[in-house]
């Protein structure tokens, strides 16, 4: 009985066969190519249905394919849709065929090793090489000699396809080399024949191709330090030469033999077997090649930058959704129209923005698997060099396309969906969600993290929602305004409202990204003024500088921004409710479940199915016994993070627990010096656009001051500052002028010392207006620990450990303590205000300083937390 193994090795064989000789289309026409491709992917699903595929437990293979392929799809549905393209949705019905082509290759590849495909990848090279052969021995309408051109092809691999076969399988056989030097023999001979088909098509792309792919593995082998794996490289080098000498000559005789003994193939036995084939080889080929193919090898590349001049030209003109497919087409000036020489522009213009997109996914596709095998050093030679060699030559493919058309046919994209395949395969098995096995102890790496499906990536993840929101908010306010298509005409006012628009909603996104990352940054309350703030930044610019722009496209855009801001958080609520698994040994019982966390205390070291975003765990804990560390150890594997208890408690409360620090913590606390020289930099600035305004009401707080009690307006007081150093601190007197004859003391609820003026000015915040100018002096800060005097700074550097560590930063006007705290009255306060001020420092960054301003702003306008 034939082995199923057999079967499956050929129809690899097959499908690589049925991309390197695309032109047998030309044969089975157009319509019969697909059959046989769609014949052989039923076949190989009936072969490896009863085998779990590669990965198994996840939806399908990897989401940066299957992403990619979507999106192009999506983009060439609405291409077809507002350009009422039939040829269009044609060409997106085929790409989604391609993309269920890439399944079943995902699925072939998976049940064979790699020893087999690299077998199968030398049988359908040498059999490519044989049809050669027999095209160039053939008496009539069978082998094309493109002569001067240098281009020799076949009628089943036409001249511009032979060098893949060669250029794109090469790299398999130098990993093959690498890894099984006693296969010296087959791959010697097996690169000899890509190097042969390389030359035979004359194509400075394959050469560049093939000596960059050398380029890389001399790279990976200097990467690894494996230098010991080139002594088996030589037998198969030296193979190689004569190889490639015998193939040529082989060639040369053939060719001699067929045509070079004067015989003149216009015979009626040719013209009735191949039509158009009369005369001599020279001569087919100006009846039966693309005209400009020789042209253009003749002339140079002026057309070919004729072309992608043609192709950016109209792309620009076809943004955002494209024109449809063909809209690149152009005469040369030879009486064939082609699309324009790059597959990229060529589908930008075609099918817009996400065309491109798609596009571009596939790139990162085929760059992913490299990364991740090169961040893995433990990984085997076998798998990092066969997967660096399949992605790299996928990489290479899409390269070329810079040099191509755009095309949605099987013969070209056959060579990407294999390399794919081939490359991705070893990776998707690090994240195989395996089952309990037979000792019923769980696989490592066996747990499915929160939101980790592909449908959860793409709907929640930022890229989506910034494309999604990004349309929205440029494209709803400019069609409703100027009309569909808004961008005919594109004069200036358009495009600077568009670019305004455009960069304000981007970078409200990122702000209220950055700012929910901080413990208290709860994003819903920071959506107005980060919208508001942003978008008056973007007017003002406008503004200021002269630029035409629609004030009623800035406005609506504004709505439109706050609406999505507001819906993307309450659609998403309870996907961003965190959901945590707790360890319960050690002092994990500090973590309990609030308004916006789901915690579960786990019983046993299982997550017993549940899909939970983190694990919290007391990593010091003495009762931490092995099989909680191995479980920890699973969940690391499963990608899903393990926080400490200390970590997680201080990004819940935003507080630093200093009873625990250590002298290590305390330099790890240390702030950044590059931000320090610019935040010193933003206080100027923001001293000098705050004094216009804050002078009026300076003066007429003085005057109240001096008006409901005696005493001088302005307080002068000795505090500590950066380095422990005292200052002169300003601030308008809000307490009797006699407040402190008994001595300095905090202030508390309902302070009797404080006057009527000075409660209101306390809770506006205005009595801290004169430290404006210890900020310009460099005293001060505007945002930052507050200072204390030096009799409250002795009593707790005494009391509370690491107190005196506050001062590694300027004290501020107002900081993260007074926003999440306000003022403290006792040392058990200070205590916890000691811990606010901790986080600042240690998440000392211009993002923090600008959720401290918005938290500000709601606190003078509430008054909250004052005393």
């Amino acid at each position: 009985m034939v082995h199923r193994g057999f079967f499956l090795s050929l129809l690899l064989a097959l499908g690589l066969l049925l991309a390197a000789l695309g032109s047998l289309r030309n044969i089975a026409t157009p319509l019969g190519y697909w059959g046989l491709w769609g014949a052989w992917a039923l076949a190989v699903m009936g072969l490896t249905w009863p085998v779990p595929a590669p990965g198994a437990g996840r939806p399908m293979p990897p989401l940066w394919v299957w992403g990619s392929c979507a999106v192009l799809v999506l983009g060439m549905v609405l291409s077809a849709a507002v350009n009422d393209s039939a040829l269009s949705l044609h060409h997106a019905i085929k790409v989604g065929i391609i993309s269920l082509c890439f399944c079943v290759a995902w699925r072939l590849a998976g049940s064979l090793g790699w020893r087999e495909r690299v077998a199968m990848l030398r049988w359908a090279v040498a059999i490519v090489v044989g049809v050669f052969f027999a095209s160039k021995a053939a008496p009539y309408g069978y082998y094309i000699d493109l002569g001067s051109a240098g281009r020799e092809g076949s009628f089943l691999a036409w001249p511009g396809v032979i060098w893949k076969v060669g250029a794109f399988f090469m790299p398999l056989f130098l990993a093959d080399m690498l890894i099984r030097p006693r296969d010296w023999l087959a791959n010697g001979l097996a690169v000899a024949a890509c190097v042969f088909l390389v030359m035979i098509d004359g194509t400075r792309t394959g050469v560049l191709v093939m000596g960059l792919m050398v380029l890389m593995f001399g790279g990976l082998l200097a990467w690894r330090r494996d230098w010991s794996a080139l002594s088996g490289v030589k037998p198969a080098m030296a193979a190689c030469v004569p190889g490639l000498l015998g193939l040529l000559l082989l060639s040369t005789g053939i060719g001699y033999l067929s045509h070079g003994l004067g015989t003149v193939l216009s015979s009626p036995e040719m013209a009735r077997a191949g039509g158009m084939f009369v005369g001599k080889a020279e001569a087919l080929v100006e009846t039966s090649v693309d005209p400009l193919t020789t042209t253009r090898l003749g002339n140079g590349d002026p057309e070919r930058i004729r072309l992608l001049q043609h192709g950016v030209d109209r792309a620009v003109d076809c943004l955002p959704l494209g024109c449809g497919f063909g809209s690149t087409a152009m005469d040369p000036g030879y009486g064939v129209v082609m699309q324009v020489h790059n597959a990229y522009l060529g589908v930008l213009a075609d099918f817009g923005v996400l065309g491109l997109a798609g596009m571009l996914g596939f790139i990162a596709a085929a760059a992913l698997p490299i990364r991740r095998v090169l961040g893995d050093r433990a990984r085997d030679a076998e798998s990092t060099y066969f997967v660096v060699a399949s992605a790299g030559a996928a990489l290479a493919y899409l390269g070329s396309l810079m040099l191509h058309t755009f095309s949605t046919e099987m013969s070209e994209w056959g060579y990407l969906i294999m390399l794919l395949a081939f490359a991705w395969l070893p990776v998707m098995e690090d994240y195989r969600v395996a089952g309990a096995g037979a000792d019923g102890h769980h696989a490592l790496g066996c747990y499915e993290r929160r939101h980790s499906r592909w449908y959860e990536y793409v709907l929640l993840g930022g890229p989506f929602q910034v494309v999604a929101g990004l349309l929205l908010v440029a494209v709803l306010p400019a069609a409703l305004v100027w009309g569909f298509p808004f961008w005919r005409p594109l004069d200036p006012a358009r495009l600077n409202t568009l670019i305004a628009v455009g960069l304000s909603f981007l970078m409200c996104v990122l702000t209220l990204r950055r700012l929910g990352a901080f413990s208290g940054g709860a994003i819903i309350a920071h959506i107005v003024p980060v919208v508001t703030a942003v978008f008056l930044v973007a007017f003002a610019v406008l503004f200021f500088s002269r630029s035409a722009y629609s004030r009623p496209i800035l406005l609506l855009a504004y709505a439109v921004a706050l609406a999505w801001c507001y819906g993307a958080y309450f659609i998403g609520w309870k996907y961003r409710k965190l959901k945590l698994a707790v360890v319960p040994v050690g002092g994990t019982w500090v973590i309990r479940s609030r308004r916006n966390l789901e915690v579960r205390r786990l019983t046993e070291p299982d997550l017993g199915g549940v899909r939970y975003d983190a694990v919290v765990a007391d990593l010091e804990a003495d009762g931490l016994d092995p099989d909680w560390e191995r479980f920890l150890a699973q969940c690391i594997l499963s990608h899903i993070p393990v926080f400490h208890v200390r970590q997680m408690q201080e990004n819940l409360t935003g507080r630093v627990e200093i009873e625990h620090l250590s002298e290590n913590d305390v330099g790890a606390l240390l702030p950044s010096p590059l931000y320090s020289v610019c935040k010193r930099l933003i206080d100027i600035v923001g001293v000098l656009v705050l004094i216009p305004v804050a002078a009026p009401l300076m003066l007429l707080t003085a005057l109240a001051i001096r008006l409901d009690s005696p005493g001088p307006a302005v307080f002068v007081q000795s505090r500590v500052g950066l380095g422990g150093r005292d200052f002169r601190i300003y601030k308008f007197r809000s307490m009797r002028a006699d407040a402190e004859s008994e001595g300095a003391r905090l202030a508390c609820e309902d302070d009797e010392r404080i006057t009527r003026v000075g409660r209101f000015i306390r809770n506006a915040r205005l009595d801290e207006l004169p430290q404006l100018w210890n900020v310009l002096k460099g005293d001060m800060s505007l945002i930052g620990p507050r200072p204390e005097q030096r009799e409250f700074v002795d009593r707790f550097d005494a009391e509370i450990p690491f107190y005196i560590y506050r001062h590694v930063v300027r004290p501020g006007i107002t900081g993260w303590a007074q926003v999440m705290q306000g003022y403290v009255g006792d040392a058990d306060e200070t205590r916890v205000k000691i811990q606010h001020d901790f986080y600042y420092i240690k998440h000392f960054s211009l993002w923090l300083d600008i959720l401290i301003a918005f938290k500000t702003v709601r606190i003078v306008l509430t008054g909250e937390g004052a005393r």
